[in-house]
Order: structure tokens, then sequence, then C-alpha cells
């Protein structure tokens, strides 16, 4: 009897806020939950390169679920499409805009969030770039309650996900999605339930990332070996890759070994070797193999790449 009244019950509204690869892989998880129903998706079309970028109104026409393109979602175009809908929860998973109080309001219940660090430490922007960056051991996946603060609310699902010396951020992209579609299935039925606790978290230095730039990801050569490698990994695919510059020509790096050498007297950024598809390059301690990259014949042992900006 139980189990038919927990059929009968009224099907979970959500909205879908999302543009990234990731929402799209969340998207999918919902739509396979029967107790769900996605009444409208808010998605985006692509204005300026993202690398991960996706416009969910191709996912949303294969679902028959409406879809609305919108560049703010707190514009008033926004919140003239969100009043007219009939919904219990909004879900904002890869949306870069922080919600205001009138939007979060128009939901029935509340607007849940996700941010792939460790809560309420490393909030901010580009936390899968900054995590390999700066030589993270782990992270976590995190599903919150939205306030008007960036990545603030109270955490609703965390799972720590460990950071291999091999994860790039391709890798690690997908073990947060892997965990993240596992987590929302799980809070999902907690939702239908009533079942939903908030996580009790320890007192833990919170810090806001900053947004990364175009020279963020330009090689100095007179980092240590370890650190450019590190670098490298952040930002190889889904995102743009590492670069550097030589006779006025860009460079994109999307993978690299490090080298260790016993010589500290010769200068960074000098070529050592260089091959069909790779070649080594001094570092301010050791040095770094440059994987795939062509060098069309301008790349040649003995000379210098610039690590001046």
């Amino acid at each position: 009897m139980e189990h038919r009244k927990n059929f009968m019950r009224k099907k979970i509204k959500i909205v879908f806020i999302g543009s990234v690869i990731f929402s799209k892989h969340l998207l999918h998880t919902l739509k396979n939950l029967n107790f769900i129903e996605v009444v409208a998706v808010i998605t985006k079309k692509r204005k300026k390169k993202k690398s991960d970028f996706y416009d969910l109104s191709q996912t949303s026409k294969k679902f028959k679920i409406e879809a609305f393109i919108v560049n703010n979602i707190n514009s008033k175009k926004s919140y003239n499409i969100l009043k007219n809908l009939e919904f219990d929860y909004i879900f904002c998973f890869g949306w870069s805009q922080i919600l205001k109080k009138k939007i979060i309001k128009l939901a029935r219940k509340f607007a849940i969030g996700y941010h792939p660090s460790d809560l309420p430490s490393n909030r901010g922007r580009h936390p899968i770039i900054w995590a390999l960056s700066l030589g993270l051991k782990s992270t976590a996946s995190c599903f919150f309650k939205i306030n008007e603060k960036a990545d603030d609310g109270k955490i609703l699902s965390k799972k720590y996900i460990k950071i291999s010396n091999k994860d790039d951020a391709n890798s690690l992209y997908f073990k947060l999605v892997s965990s993240a579609k596992y987590q929302l299935k799980q809070l999902s039925y907690d939702l239908y339930n009533n079942k939903i606790k908030v996580i009790k978290e320890l007192k833990k230095e919170k810090n806001y990332w900053r947004k990364r730039n175009y020279e963020d990801g330009k090689i100095d050569w007179r980092m240590n070996a370890n650190s450019i490698f590190n670098l490298i990994k952040s930002l190889s695919t889904p995102y743009d890759g590492a670069h550097f510059i030589f006779k006025d020509r860009e460079f994109k790096v999307f993978d690299s070994k490090v080298i260790k050498i016993g010589k500290d007297n010769i200068e960074p950024g000098k070529i050592l070797r260089v091959n069909r598809n790779n070649f080594i390059v001094k570092c301010g301690i050791d040095a770094l193999q440059l994987i795939m990259i062509k060098s069309n014949k301008i790349l040649k042992k003995g000379e210098y790449l610039k690590w001046r900006f």
C-alpha cells in the first residue's frame, strides 16, 4: 500500500538552468527519473568562445522539453519566462551568473546549485583549473542551496574526489560528472520523499578563487618543471590549453612530462632537444618534455623560448 501511495504522488517539477557539457549529463540523469518532471530548460547560445559550452536546446528538443535562450538569468525576460511556469525547484548546474533573490523566490521550494570544490573552501571561478594548477590532492563534488552569494548556501550533498598525478582537466572533469550524476539521483529521491538533510561542516577557511584570464595560461619557463606540468594539466581538454610564444607565434600545449636533470647551469627556456612531435625545454628547476607539439621546423635545439611577457 505504501508503494502504491508513492507511485501516485505528484512528480517534482523542475526548471533546469545550464550551458555546459556538465549540464547536459545532469539533465540526462534527471530525465531517467520517473518522479521528476523538467518543465523547462534555460540555456544560452554561444556568443564567445567557451571550451565546454553546450547549448541545451538540442537536448531539450530530443526530450520534448520547452527550452528558452537567455543571456542574463536575472533579466526581465528571464523573470517573465519563469513567473509563467509552475515548478517546485530550480536546478542550476553550469551557469556563470549568480541568481538574484527575485529569481530564486519564483520556485515553490528553493534553488539548488553545484560547485566542484570542497565548499565552503575554494568558492568562485574555475575550480577545476585552480585545483590542478595549484597541485591539490583532492577536491569535492557539492550540491548546495542557492542564496544570493557565490557558492555560499547550505550544503545538501558532498562527495570527495581524489586527484591523482595522472589526472588532467578532462579526467577530473568526468570524475566530477560521474560523482554528480550519482549524487543527483540520491538528492532527487530525498527531495521527493521529503528527507533532505543539510550537511553540517566543520569550520573551514573560506576563500574565493578569482577569474582566470589569458595571461594565466602563459608558460613562464623560469617556473619549476612541476609547476608548469600542473599548469598544462589544468588547461588540457576540454579547456583551451596552456601556451607560449615563439617568434610571434602562439603554441598550444595539452600534455607534458617532467624530466629530471642534474644541471643547474642552463638558462630557463632553452630548447634541449627536438623530435618530430615533442621537444624538451629547460625550466627554472629540471626540464619539461612537451608532447604532440608540431614545430614545423620553427623550434630548434639551442633556441630560447620567450618568458618575458
